[in-house]
């Protein structure tokens, strides 16, 4: 599908949402995609529309990302979808509060969704209201903070072990204090030499 026949298409299926749902979405111009905007409160309601609509089909959730904003004060969860039979895509997007980032979980619209909001809700702190299991999926448990917001201060230390980006900022001095007494194969692997 050429460029132009993917931009009339996509234009096409924001329009066929725009016209249904109504004042519940609005276009983001501005992106690429021309993605559907649309507040938390009616998330599922408008990802339902576009899953069980015979023209729109969306049964496919590809990714849920998060976007953390501090200056606009938000956090934004973008949805990738896509419909194997009528070979479009479309892209969902809502924001939350970041003090506060609360959305529905779309586990039960996609059950593909379920990892992905996990893996959101680790990195970003996006917290998924209805979401089955909503645990760290790539941080320890104990992990504090979210490392992909934009105002995340990586800890020098985890359980003792010492952080390789920490490492960077030691004096050969301090690197001596802390791993005097270690083998050189461990040293080489600690260093990256």
């Amino acid at each position: 599908m050429g460029s132009s026949t993917y931009v009339t298409k996509n234009a096409a299926l924001l329009a066929r949402v725009g016209d249904t749902v109504g004042a519940k979405v609005t276009v983001d111009t501005a992106s690429t995609d021309g993605a559907i905007v649309v507040a938390p409160e009616h998330l599922l309601e408008v990802a339902r529309f576009c899953r069980d609509d015979a023209v729109l089909a969306m049964d496919v959730l590809h990714l849920i990302s998060g976007v953390d904003w501090p200056d606009k004060g938000v956090v934004e969860v973008v949805y990738h979808l896509e419909s194997y039979a009528k070979n479009h895509v479309l892209v969902l997007k809502t924001t939350a509060p970041r003090m506060d980032p609360v959305v529905p979980s779309v586990v039960a619209l996609w059950p593909a969704a379920d990892w992905m909001e996990r893996e959101t809700y680790d990195l970003i702190g996006v917290l998924f209201e209805g979401h089955p299991n909503l645990r760290r999926i790539l941080c320890s448990e104990d992990w504090e903070g979210h490392p992909l917001r934009k105002d995340y201060a990586m800890p020098a230390y985890y359980h003792g072990i010492p952080n390789i980006f920490f490492l960077e900022q030691l004096s050969a001095q301090q690197k001596e204090l802390l791993f005097g007494g270690m083998t050189e194969e461990n040293r080489r692997h600690i260093y990256g030499e």
